[in-house]
């Protein structure tokens, strides 16, 4: 930035125009992302706890035919889970097309304010490309990476595990199942 201001006060001034658009719209919008992400973040835990549980204390679910009630806890959740990892994509896709077309305007406004220069010869044109080459360099930060940290880059499909993972042990079709006759 210091640079572009010592090139061109005056263009350097109107790339720093998008600067409190930007940061107003980053915090607005990362702030959510990260709500959501921990909201997913404390299901999928509490998913994990309840599936955990399951398997661990499996006999005593079989024997009080448990498997129908936790497979429907374990959905909801997992379909909850599912929308909040929904929500933090499209809040994320939200906030880097945001950012883009914030840098794009910036962009858009200082070249042309930099050809009305060149124009009146105020600026070479080899001014404004160097100055356009600054610019670029110094936006770059402000560009949001595809995958941001804080929202769970992967979504699990809605009924992932409750359709097979609470699915009653079959025993019978075990060739080597031993059967007690008293327990």
């Amino acid at each position: 930035m210091i640079l572009m201001l010592v090139l061109n006060t005056h263009l350097a001034l109107m790339a720093m125009i998008a600067l409190p658009l930007f940061a107003l719209t980053t915090n607005r919008l990362s702030g959510r992302i990260q709500r959501v992400a921990r909201e997913q973040r404390k299901r999928e835990g509490a998913m994990a706890a309840l599936a955990a549980e399951a398997m661990s204390a499996i006999k005593v679910v079989q024997a009080l035919s448990l498997e129908r009630t936790l497979e429907d806890q374990f959905s909801k959740q997992n379909k909850k889970s599912f929308n909040e990892g929904a929500q933090g994509k499209r809040l994320s896709a939200r906030l880097e097309g945001t950012v883009d077309t914030i840098v794009a305007l910036g962009t858009a406004l200082v070249l042309w304010q930099g050809a009305q220069m060149v124009l009146s010869g105020e600026l070479t044109p080899g001014e404004l490309l160097v100055f356009m080459s600054y610019l670029k360099s110094g936006l770059r930060p402000f560009r949001i990476p595809r995958s941001i940290p804080g929202a769970s880059p992967r979504l699990p499909p809605p009924a992932r595990g409750s359709s097979t993972f609470w699915r009653p042990f079959r025993t019978s079709r075990m060739p080597q199942t031993q059967y007690l006759r008293r327990v």
